[in-house]
């Protein structure tokens, strides 16, 4: 499920492995609907409005560690941002295990861990883990439960929170402003320009820009779609809520009810890709989603 290991600073992830990589860009990222013109798009997020994590992410890359040891698939599935796939009630089916198995023979090239420190920032979080003195970091997303799930991993070349770099010099924050503003004008050139070339919007479609904007308009026909309740909470702005080495994490609440995280990434140094600025756009994921 994992690409190859790409030279640092990059990752790869894993969203929608369970929707058939978003075929449309509606298949993944959708929320319950609210209002246009709600309240919330009334000012940019400040940091007492993000949503809160029920408890430290040190808890879950605890309990990540100790299912993938126990070969735990419903345990597994608890830990795996519903993001990833619908999780239905009930025991996980035969399929759903499948898929646990594979995830969890990619995790033990890092599981068990020899050594992990990890940082939250609002509703993303890091985990620098070690393995035969070999780093790897951990992407967790604070999901609509309230707590911290596994999104994805990537083997590095050198721990992600070493802070030895100064993203904000390679990183502007103008992309994430831009990529938003870029989707309310229905502007699908610079959408597609913002993304970053490991999103799953590129790679399903093999970075063929006509066929993404084949599907563009598609994606505002739900109400409920990330960009139909962007368009319709003009005045919410992305806020930056933390970056490591290499990731910019973005909180983007559209509505009283509905905050998003957003996730920017720089793009491999020796293999830039000219479709695609140096800093994109990875994913869009809901924290938190109105009641129904």
């Amino acid at each position: 499920m994992l690409s190859p290991p790409r030279p640092r600073p990059h990752a790869v992830f894993l969203a929608c492995a369970l929707a058939a990589l978003a075929l449309l860009l509606t298949s993944c990222g959708e929320d319950t609907p609210d209002e246009p013109g709600g309240k919330g798009g009334d000012s940019p997020a400040g940091q007492s409005d993000i949503p809160k994590a029920k408890e430290p992410v040190t808890k879950q890359v605890e309990r990540l560690d100790a299912v993938v040891a126990a070969k735990d698939c419903e345990g597994q599935i608890q830990l795996a941002h519903s993001y990833l796939g619908d999780q239905k009630p009930g025991p996980p089916t035969k399929e759903d295990c499948g898929f646990a198995a594979q995830v969890a023979k990619d995790l033990k090239k890092i599981v068990p861990f020899e050594t992990s420190e990890s940082k939250e920032f609002g509703t993303a979080a890091a985990t620098d883990v070690t393995k035969g003195g070999k780093p790897s970091v951990i992407l967790w997303l604070l999901d609509t439960d309230g707590r911290y799930k596994f999104l994805n991993f990537a083997p590095l070349g050198e721990p992600e929170l070493s802070g030895e770099t100064t993203p904000k010099a390679k990183r502007p924050d103008a992309n994430a402003e831009a990529f938003v503003d870029a989707i309310r004008k229905k502007d699908c050139d610079a959408t597609f320009r913002l993304l970053s070339s490991d999103s799953v919007l590129v790679t399903a479609r093999n970075d063929d820009k006509k066929l993404f904007c084949k599907d563009f308009e598609g994606a505002y026909a739900a109400k409920e779609s990330f960009f139909a309740q962007a368009v319709a909470n003009r005045d919410a702005k992305p806020v930056l809520m933390g970056e490591t080495d290499s990731f910019g994490f973005y909180g983007l609440r559209l509505g009283p009810e509905t905050f998003y995280t957003l996730v920017f990434g720089t793009e491999p140094v020796d293999a830039p890709n000219e479709n695609h600025e140096d800093f994109g756009m990875f994913q869009y994921v809901p924290a938190q989603k109105q009641a129904e």
